[in-house]
């Protein structure tokens, strides 16, 4: 009967769809009212925040579309005036020479550890500025971070240097310079002091 069944094409010859055949044809359990009310509640829920993040969304493009809007009708009616506070902001040749020249070490830096320059994080800053430290004078970290926020600004990624991470890693630096120096002074104050010899009179 069985044979005839698959021959005839009522029957799948495939045991695994078979059996598939046979859980789909079980009975569906009857749920209780609880738990349909909870399946309504996740629903709605997940629907709740689609909304949201199609909201939220949608402000973020409308704010982009207004800023480039507007942007281009600032740069052609004050064009000349935008142009000079621009360069009073960056400074000088000079100054924007060196921010380069730190600018470039800084990215190197990100390269060789594997850390994105642009945009960054004050967390990369603040290792950069413990690592620039060996080589720079703590009175040229100001520069550094003045350099970073520079560049970030001017491609319209700006970073927030007043962090905690930044001005700790700024102080961390400064007290170790400090230390340094102290101990330094230390040193030479005891190569300066006067021997005793057998007389009881300084050599």
């Amino acid at each position: 009967m069985t044979d005839q069944l698959v021959t005839g094409g009522i029957l799948p010859a495939d045991p695994l769809e078979f059996l598939t055949l046979l859980k789909q044809s079980r009975p569906v359990p009857k749920r209780t009212r609880r738990e349909i009310d909870r399946e309504e509640l996740k629903i709605q829920e997940y629907n709740r925040e689609v909304e949201l993040a199609l909201r939220d969304r949608s402000k973020r493009y409308r704010l982009d579309a207004i800023k480039t809007e507007l942007r281009d009708y600032l740069n052609v009616l004050i064009y000349d005036d935008v142009v000079a506070e621009t360069q009073r902001a960056v400074g000088s040749e000079n100054t924007r020479a060196a921010y380069r020249s730190v600018w470039n070490k800084f990215q190197n830096f990100c390269d060789d550890h594997g850390f994105p320059s642009l945009p960054s994080c004050p967390e990369i800053v603040a290792t950069y500025i413990i690592y620039a430290a060996r080589d720079a004078k703590p009175q040229m970290l100001q520069r550094v971070i003045s350099a970073i926020k520079y560049f970030h600004a001017f491609n319209d990624t700006p970073i927030d240097m007043d962090d905690v991470q930044v001005r700790g890693a700024v102080r961390w630096v400064t007290r170790q310079a400090g230390e340094a120096k102290e101990r330094e002074s230390e040193l030479v104050e005891e190569k300066q002091e006067p021997t005793i010899n057998g007389s009881g009179r300084p050599n």
